[in-house]
């Protein structure tokens, strides 16, 4: 296999700031890529960094990095847009400048952030605990010693007899050592004061306290007094407001950086039959240890559950560890919520839980950190496996087909449609890999955990189908909190919607496949409303000019009773997901008793739902079409199937299933 070097040759404007730097990092992780301050002719690629340096083509494909326009300087505003219109790809940092480019050239345009080193930088709230313990235990360090591995949480104690390293100040360093903490914590069972609570006060700094003492006169953060449990909810839900700032920022790291370029070097390679050869990126492995906390022995299971992968969407997992820790501590296992950025596993931990294969690179560097630092330690993984074989259809053709086409008749798009789902049922199957190496990975996480938990019969299926060499497997199905009693007595005006309208959930992105609906209503009188975030901004303007004013996105909600109230007002909610895990979404939303409800049965969903809701063939506008038009009336909520609904919401169950898995794992 001939290998060429140097496909991509970077010009750089000079040395020694943040653009050799980003150029740097291209060149040091992908063996095609190489930069300099000068041209170099002979490169298949030319990128300019930034696009000042461009001169004249000398290159078959030329791209540029537009970083910002100088509006209030005419002639480098016009220099701006004009390099733009004759390179054949422009990247943009921001979305501000790409709207900008969009209006002036018809080049390809991409945005692509510069990254920071994320594992340089921690959200992790600081607790201090001040004072000295006594013989007693009164001072609470027992509640400090099941708190110690909390997730998300950096400890500081400034006396002696807590189970953690204590550091040692004076009356004088005292102040500096409140303000550098987010939270005092007074972990006591009572006390006279304790000083410690005015004192962080006056530094500004807040109070976790019980009703001991004076606490009540002051504006602390309140939890039963010995209650860890309590407390632990409460420094998770803390936690979890630095974690959200932390994930508005998850995709500016130098990984997406190199991932994002590394994606559009191949697609231009590919295009243009170049051979690059077997080297590829590979992301380095997460910057973390294993570490022995002060937990001593316990008698009952001691087990963590990790949520790895999926970014912080408030579904899936996420949603779904918090519930089954509360519930696995009551059955007395010792039940941790541990995260990535802060997996200082307790001492004697015996089972370790990973939720989601995705990616399976990072899941791969946790088994094998595991193996090797703790090997004692059984490992079950929950895969949430999609089915990805027909990825290049829906996602890869598709997608770019109607975005890049966006001003085609109903008709044009109906004949796409019919057109590759006769592909999906005639073609072999190709295992889409959305990262390098991911199958290769996932075959080996398959093959080194002890078990897998699988969401459905299809999900175990689809495992044995594409990967050999499995562990044993489990079937235990997702599970909801039933809060279809719910209700909220204002409901906001923006979430008031006039006439009929078709509901769906879920992120804005071709793997949800919106598309279908929005095909599928054209030119009715029936509106599309859509709750989720939008991921992928051209995608949703496709759906947006279909639609015109019928349709109406409102974005992410968190609010269950403003969900629940929308569910019973629209005519259906909708899932016509291409691929899922057994969607939570959909789950909720058969409790919610919504009027209809349709679906795709690719899923597993008959498994969950049988005859309860109503199905069909994501491919096929048509019956779409003809599904909503039928049964106009609306007024009856969907009859409620109790043996369904509880089993839905039964967490008892649930729980049971996987407290006796880990029992058996470690036996």
């Amino acid at each position: 296999m001939q290998k060429i070097k140097n496909t991509v040759h970077i010009v750089i404007a000079d040395r020694g700031w943040i653009i050799e730097q980003m150029a740097s990092k291209l060149a040091s992780e992908l063996p095609y890529v190489d930069y300099d301050i000068t041209e170099n002719p002979a490169a298949y690629v030319q990128y300019y960094m930034t696009y000042a340096k461009f001169r004249q083509r000398c290159s078959t494909v030329e791209m540029g990095l537009f970083t910002h326009v100088e509006d209030f300087v005419p002639a480098a505003t016009d220099r701006f847009f004009k390099i733009a219109s004759q390179l054949d790809i422009c990247i943009c940092m921001s979305k501000k400048y790409a709207n900008s480019l969009k209006k002036h050239t018809q080049s390809q345009i991409k945005i692509i952030p510069p990254g920071i080193d994320l594992n340089q930088y921690s959200a992790n709230i600081r607790v201090g605990v001040v004072g000295r313990t006594y013989w007693t235990g009164r001072k609470g360090e027992e509640v400090v010693a099941k708190l110690i591995s909390c997730p998300n949480v950096d400890w500081y104690f400034t006396g002696n007899g807590w189970p953690h390293p204590s550091i040692s100040l004076t009356d004088e360093q005292m102040p500096n050592f409140y303000r550098q903490m987010d939270y005092i914590l007074v972990p006591a069972y009572y006390e006279g004061g304790p000083m410690c609570v005015p004192e962080a006060l006056a530094a500004g700094t807040k109070v976790i306290a019980p009703d001991v003492g004076w606490c009540k006169d002051f504006p602390c953060i309140f939890y039963e007094v010995g209650n860890w449990q309590q407390l632990s909810g409460i420094l998770s839900s803390l936690a979890t407001e630095r974690l959200e700032l932390r994930e508005s920022v998850s995709d500016y790291s130098w990984d997406n950086f190199v991932e994002k370029h590394d994606r559009l070097f191949r697609q231009i390679f590919s295009e243009a039959e170049i051979i690059i050869g077997d080297s590829v990126y590979k992301a380095p492995p997460a910057k973390f240890t294993l570490s022995n906390s002060p937990l001593g022995k316990s008698h009952s299971p001691v087990v963590g559950l990790l949520m790895h992968g999926e970014k912080k969407s408030g579904g899936g997992p996420s949603t779904r560890i918090p519930k089954l820790v509360e519930k696995l501590r009551e059955r007395n296992f010792e039940a941790f919520t541990l995260g990535v950025d802060n997996i200082a596993a307790i001492r004697d931990i015996q089972v370790l839980h990973i939720f989601n294969s995705w990616p399976p690179n990072r899941v791969k560097e946790l088994v094998l950190n595991f193996k090797q630092n703790k090997p004692e330690t059984k490992i079950i993984l929950s895969p949430i496996y999609l089915d990805l074989a027909h990825h290049w259809l829906w996602n890869d053709w598709l997608r770019n087909y109607v975005v890049n086409n966006y001003y085609l008749e109903l008709d044009q798009y109906k004949e796409c449609f019919n057109t590759l789902a006769k592909f999906e049922v005639s073609q072999t199957r190709w295992l889409h890999q959305p990262q390098r190496h991911y199958l290769d990975n996932l075959q080996w996480c398959m093959s080194n955990v002890d078990y897998l938990i699988c969401l459905s019969q299809c999900e175990k299926e689809r495992l044995r189908r594409d990967f050999s060499n499995l562990p044993p497997i489990e079937i235990i199905p997702n599970v909801t909190v039933n809060n279809s009693e719910i209700e909220q007595q204002i409901l906001d005006e923006s979430y008031q919607i006039e006439g009929e309208f078709i509901l769906v959930i879920g992120r804005i992105e071709a793997r949800k496949n919106q598309l279908s609906l929005a095909l599928a209503l054209h030119g009715s009188n029936i509106k599309l409303v859509t709750i989720g975030k939008s991921h992928d901004e051209e995608y949703e303007s496709v759906i947006a000019s279909i639609l015109g004013d019928n349709y109406h996105p409102l974005g992410r909600i968190d609010e269950k009773a403003v969900i629940n109230k929308l569910c019973r007002q629209a005519r259906a909610v909708c899932f016509m997901s291409w691929t899922e895990g057994m969607s939570l979404a959909l789950i909720e939303t058969v409790i919610s008793g919504a009027n209809r409800i349709i679906t795709t049965s690719r899923n597993g969903e008959q498994e969950y739902l049988g005859d309860f809701v109503e199905y069909v063939n994501p491919w096929d506008i048509d019956s779409i079409k003809t599904l909503i038009d039928s049964k106009a009336d609306t007024t009856n909520a969907l009859q409620v199937d109790e043996k369904i609904i509880k089993n839905l919401t039964d967490w008892d169950a649930h729980t049971e299933n996987t407290a006796q898995l880990y029992q058996k794992v470690i036996q």
